[in-house]
């Protein structure tokens, strides 16, 4: 009978070890939330940031994301957001994150304006860019929004209108824009 109880002691040290080792387990990630709890939220736009600096895009979007998700709304991540999805050639979501911004939200949302139409107009969709860039320039009158415009025109086959706005642009800026041919 000496043997059974000597199997019992060696079956009970392994459920000892295993529930120790748990314990440990648990021990160790208690210990550990207050520093995961503690990343700063402001910590994802400068990573998404440094990504963009670097040229990587999908880690850009990545941590918009979850900036955005920190901060909802946020017209800064949402314009970030709209640019980095631009670059990947992703313009379907690049036009969702730039229709977000708020209409009242002028720097922004002429700035998204802007984005728009450039969208579009890698999109060779020059009506629509043509409508963005009116819109920005009823506005706020940009060199950006006059040469994107004039560029929509003149994919439109309009060269007297693009003419026209290189010349309103000289106009009110005193810079001599290139002739469209």
């Amino acid at each position: 009978m000496k043997p059974i109880k000597e199997q019992k002691i060696v079956y009970q040290q392994p459920k000892i070890s295993a529930m120790l080792a748990l314990l440990l387990v648990i021990v160790l990630w208690w210990v550990s939330l207050p520093f995961a709890a503690a990343t700063p939220p402001s910590d994802h736009p400068a990573r998404a940031d440094a990504a963009v600096k670097k040229g990587d895009y999908r880690e850009a979007v990545v941590s918009y994301h979850r900036a955005l998700r920190d901060a909802p709304g946020n017209t800064q991540i949402l314009m970030a957001l709209a640019k980095s999805y631009t670059n990947l050639r992703r313009f379907d979501q690049a036009m969702t994150y730039a229709k977000q911004i708020p209409a009242n939200d002028r720097q922004h949302r002429h700035q998204a304006l802007i984005l728009m139409g450039r969208i579009e107009l890698r999109r060779q969709h020059w009506q629509q860019a043509k409508q963005h860039f009116k819109q920005a320039l009823a506005q706020k009158q940009t060199t950006s929004a006059y040469l994107g415009l004039a560029q929509a025109l003149n994919r439109l086959g309009d060269k007297k209108g693009a003419e026209a706005v290189f010349k309103e642009h000289s106009k009110l800026t005193g810079l001599q824009g290139p002739r469209v041919d």
